[in-house]
């Protein structure tokens, strides 16, 4: 066998060391990775970073992040402040966490007297599972939680089990189980999955000593306390601002069963079979009444009946692996709403902590079938070495689709044609690229892999303007309107749907009617949604617009002044500021924002031909000479 059980060598060990250079060196391509899908929102347009008032807002308010998760938003600033958005940082420490995660898990199966605890702790390191929880910096969640999780694991079993070290004091046991608890605070504002600890712990109290005390269960209380606090504000935070509700998450205590069942399965043949791996996975139909889809909920069931009463013949490890995989997993298996089911059942980042109990009881397993065939110590190594050879090329290779945007959602595509939410990705790429009729493709696509019935109105819309401004660079008018009126259709849908902003709702509608020239229309749906967000500095420019273009030169100054209180530096809002004041007859005023706007754009060849209108117009005198 490959060992027995690797006596705790000390954090600066051998091993240590090179689990730590494996794991950097399989991750060496994020090195040159950029961002992808919502990192922009975490990371880059992400204004809470930037002032020391978005820190406190990170901590205080859940609106101010697109998630409640204080301690990843903090690590965030506090690199947006070391190296403002070079991607590089970001990537480095995600890395730096996951062999951190690797390294900790480590010492953490050497204090369980796991065998094979060196194995299990570098495959974990560089199975190509992680490498969405580690080359995707919005997965900075996973990575950090991990990594508080894996500390308070250890600080409370030394809490627990001081015999394993050294003779230690009551107030030495005491600070153990402080900061258990202060790293269980940690995790939890890194990820609210975390909550499963104190199951967890309990489960590896029973595998290892085949009961749990109630002083053991008293200790653990406060902990469940926080975790069930964490997991139903998460629940409440995803329902009503990540927008996990709706239609699309209107499934039956029994279908959730059915999407379970066939998940963890999944999870598990992952693991096993790491091949291959896709960003968005396809997402199965649920029929109720399929015999197959009932097979995998009934033989996950059956197996655990099986482990529980074999026992006796093969202990309670793989039990209580078992739970622990099944466990952890629960809150990614649709028993809750989470917002990424809506493209799929199942992620490869959702099982990130849950694959440390799978993985360790592959690797014990493995090492007895290597005893039990007779396999020499140095043969066995050299296969467990092939493996994480095998393992480690496969992430090294993975690393590379998530060198940008464009190359992950090709991947994605490739390997997962009717995913809609690549194509619809690839098609707003495109435009970005002025490929316009390539983009058009990939709307279409995205058209005929998700029903028009299955979107979101606002989301249809989206698309429908996308594709119309598409026609419009390409010089088509009729495509134009028919989508725009398309996209007008579908928003109409939206007033009124409390899932949705309904001053965006409106305020997008009055854009669609202004763009067909309905302009009265266009003004009552802005001051529909002035009424609900009156202080929106964009709708009043925007509103002040369309009055400008009616000769309301009054009401168009009024919207025009409240939006220039956010706005100082916009050189368009000054020019239309300065056009409503020379229709009221006022050029003094006029003159002044006029200047003002070609102080800030000097090549505002429109602000220059207005400016000399009204000099020669109302003060019967040569324009003044602008640079």
């Amino acid at each position: 066998m490959i060992a027995t059980t690797d006596k705790a060598p000390g954090f600066v060990s051998r091993k240590s060391w090179l689990l730590l250079l494996l794991v950097f060196i399989t991750y060496l391509p994020v090195t040159g990775a950029g961002y992808i899908w919502d990192d922009p929102q975490y990371v880059t347009e992400n204004k809470e970073l930037r002032t020391l008032s978005g820190l406190w807002r990170i901590w205080t308010s859940t609106d101010a992040t697109p998630q409640y998760y204080p301690m990843v938003f903090s690590s965030f600033w506090l690199e947006y402040h070391l190296w403002k958005l070079n991607p590089l940082g970001y990537h480095v420490n995600n890395v730096l966490l996951h062999a951190l995660n690797s390294l900790l898990l480590y010492r953490l199966l050497l204090r369980l007297n796991v065998r094979g605890a060196f194995w299990a702790a570098i495959i974990f390191g560089v199975h190509p599972v992680h490498v969405e929880s580690v080359a995707w910096i919005t997965e900075r969640k996973n990575v950090l939680s991990a990594f508080f999780y894996l500390l308070a694991f250890h600080g409370y079993w030394r809490y627990l089990h001081p015999g394993d070290t050294v003779t230690e004091t009551p107030r030495k046991r005491c600070f153990f189980y402080a900061a258990a608890m202060l790293c269980f605070a940690a995790a939890l504002l890194s990820k609210s999955v975390t909550a499963s600890l104190p199951a967890a712990i309990l489960v590896v109290l029973w595998w290892k000593h085949g009961r749990i005390t109630g002083r053991q269960v008293l200790t653990l209380l406060p902990f469940v306390l926080l975790g069930v606090a964490a997991g139903l504000h998460t629940a409440h935070v995803e329902s009503q601002h990540v927008g996990a509700e709706g239609a699309e998450w209107n499934w039956t205590v029994w279908e959730r069963v059915l999407i379970a069942g066939r998940a963890v399965w999944f999870y598990a043949m992952k693991l096993t079979w790491p091949y291959p791996l896709v960003f968005i996975y396809h997402r199965w139909k649920i029929d109720s009444s399929s015999v197959v889809q009932t097979l995998y909920p009934v033989t996950a069931i059956i197996l655990l009946l099986v482990l529980l009463t074999g026992r006796s013949r093969w202990g309670r490890g793989p039990l209580a692996a078992a739970l622990l995989f099944g466990g952890t997993l629960v809150p990614a298996l649709g028993f809750v709403n989470l917002y990424p089911m809506r493209f799929s059942f199942v992620a490869d980042h959702f099982q990130y902590l849950a694959s440390i109990s799978m993985i360790a009881l592959l690797t014990t397993s493995g090492i007895r079938a290597f005893a039990r065939c007779g396999v020499t110590p140095r043969n066995a190594q050299i296969m467990a070495a092939l493996i994480v050879v095998v393992l480690s090329g496969l992430s090294f290779v993975r690393c590379f689709d998530y060198r940008d945007r464009e190359t992950l959602w090709t991947a994605t595509l490739e390997d997962n044609s009717d995913c809609w939410l690549a194509s619809l990705h690839l098609g707003g790429i495109r435009m970005e690229q002025y490929r316009f009729r390539e983009a058009l493709d990939f709307f279409e696509l995205t058209l005929a892999n998700k029903p028009p019935e299955s979107f979101e109105p606002s989301e249809m819309s989206d698309l429908h303007i996308k594709m119309g401004d598409c026609w419009a660079a390409i010089g088509n008018p009729a495509g134009v309107e028919k989508h725009t009126r398309s996209a007008l259709e579908c928003l109409r849908l939206a007033v009124g749907d409390r899932y949705q902003d309904q001053s965006v709702v409106h305020f997008n509608l009055a854009m669609l009617h202004r763009s067909l020239g309905e302009f009265a229309e266009s003004i009552t749906e802005f001051q529909k949604s002035l009424e609900l967000a009156p202080e929106n500095a964009t709708t009043h420019l925007e509103l002040g617009s369309v009055l400008l273009h009616q000769q309301q030169f009054e009401d168009s100054r009024d919207h025009f002044l409240l939006a220039l209180h956010d706005n100082r530096e916009n050189p368009h809002l000054h020019l239309q500021l300065g056009m409503a004041y020379r229709g009221l007859e006022q050029p003094e005023l006029a003159l002044e924002h006029l200047q003002r706007a070609l102080e800030l754009k000097p090549d505002l060849d429109y602000a220059r031909t207005v400016l000399n209108e009204v000099t020669a117009r109302h003060l019967n005198q040569p324009a003044p000479h602008l640079p």
